[in-house]
């Protein structure tokens, strides 16, 4: 459930500072958990701990997708909420692929499919 124990381990309360990280502090999962308009989130595991985390990554190319990356991330910074996926850092790459959200994973799948 979002909001969890591991969440409250990876955050630092709302607006407070965010760890960046670097994509060799993640193993990457193979596929696609999902697809959205601009991004697509695949699971990792956090190298440092072992946490299972998702990671949505925009596409690199689009700067309207990294606009509205950067949109999500300072809105996600400042929210915390026990229903909302918590955002637990960033991956920000200088070779010019853009910024990466580090989240919670949320072990039950998405809304939608639970809906579904």
């Amino acid at each position: 459930m979002p909001g969890g124990a591991a969440a409250a381990a990876g955050r630092n309360g709302a607006g407070g500072a965010l760890p960046t990280y670097l994509e060799a502090d993640f193993v990457f999962a193979p596929g696609v958990l999902g697809r959205g308009a601009y991004a697509s989130v695949r699971q990792a595991t956090r190298t440092l701990d072992g946490l299972a985390v998702a990671v949505k990554q925009a596409d690199a190319g689009d700067d309207a997708a990294q606009r509205a990356t950067r949109r999500e991330l300072a809105a996600l910074h400042r929210l915390i909420h026990p229903h909302v996926v918590q955002l637990l850092g960033t991956v920000d790459h200088v070779e010019g692929r853009g910024v990466w959200l580090v989240l919670e994973l949320a072990e039950h799948g998405s809304l939608r499919a639970l809906l579904g």
